[in-house]
């Protein structure tokens, strides 16, 4: 502790807790961090701080808690590409799910719920579910305990490698390259900003990435529309009947995120 007088070690423990369940690394404001030196420091104030070291053995006294990893999944949940849910970025890496609660959701639960909010189209997720893209959490409703969070993985996979992973087997394989909507545009009530978007095409249609970009076009344009097709805005899927064909969604986080 820099100053115990001016940050007790209870509000420290709280503050590390708070710091070791950031997304992205950058921490609430004034606080930085010293990965070197493994310090704490809030703002300019050098006697507002702490630092971490790491021990041997289990921790034993009376101010000890369960780390914020107690929940976490065993395997990790292998993103294949570069995505986003909202506003909240995705980069293609390997994630750790953790459990808001031990008693809230199952981790074969929450990896079905983070493969279906990958697919949401707008960033609007199905309600009761919220997202705070801070932290990366997502809780059902006002709940604090019904949920679970996602963080880079750090560190080999443990084994048996069972987290799940997106796109999973049957699921659409994303097409090289973009598409590029150039006017702010709708199809169907789903709101398609100016930008370029990804588009994925389900196995097994017969419908190419080149083919699935001309129908993507032709939606666009209203006409000659084939038969058949229709579009789910929340998706953002074409389908032919009931058949998913492709889905296309931006390239890149855009608008707000429901919380």
């Amino acid at each position: 502790m820099a100053n115990p007088a001016r940050l007790s070690c209870a509000r420290a423990t709280t503050d590390l807790a708070e710091f070791l369940q950031d997304y992205d690394g950058r921490l609430r404001r004034p606080w930085t961090v010293n990965a070197r030196q493994r310090s704490f420091q809030r703002g300019s104030d050098t006697a507002v701080g702490f630092s971490v070291a790491r021990v041997s053995g289990a921790a034993t006294g009376g101010g000890d808690q369960p780390g914020p990893t107690a929940n976490a999944c065993p395997g990790y949940f292998d993103v294949l590409h570069n995505d986003h849910i909202g506003t909240l970025p995705i980069p293609k890496d390997a994630y750790r799910i953790t459990l808001l609660s031990a008693n809230s959701l199952t981790c074969s639960q929450a990896s079905r719920f983070l493969t279906s909010f990958l697919q949401d189209f707008n960033g609007r997720l199905a309600s009761p579910w919220r997202l705070n893209t801070t932290t990366a959490t997502f809780t059902r409703g006002r709940s604090t305990t019904v949920g679970f969070r996602i963080k880079p993985a750090v560190g080999p996979e443990p084994k048996p490698s069972n987290g799940g992973r997106y796109p999973a087997k049957g699921q659409p394989g994303e097409c090289p390259g973009t598409f590029r909507v150039l006017n702010n545009d709708r199809i169907a009530g789903m709101a398609l900003p100016a930008g370029p978007y990804l588009t994925f095409v389900y196995r097994g249609t017969g419908v190419s990435c080149r083919e699935a970009s001309q129908l993507f076009r032709t939606f666009l344009s209203g006409e000659n529309v084939p038969s058949g097709y229709r579009v789910a805005p929340a998706t953002g899927v074409f389908s032919k009947g009931k058949r998913p064909v492709f889905r296309v969604k931006a390239a890149s986080p855009r608008g707000k995120t429901a919380r």
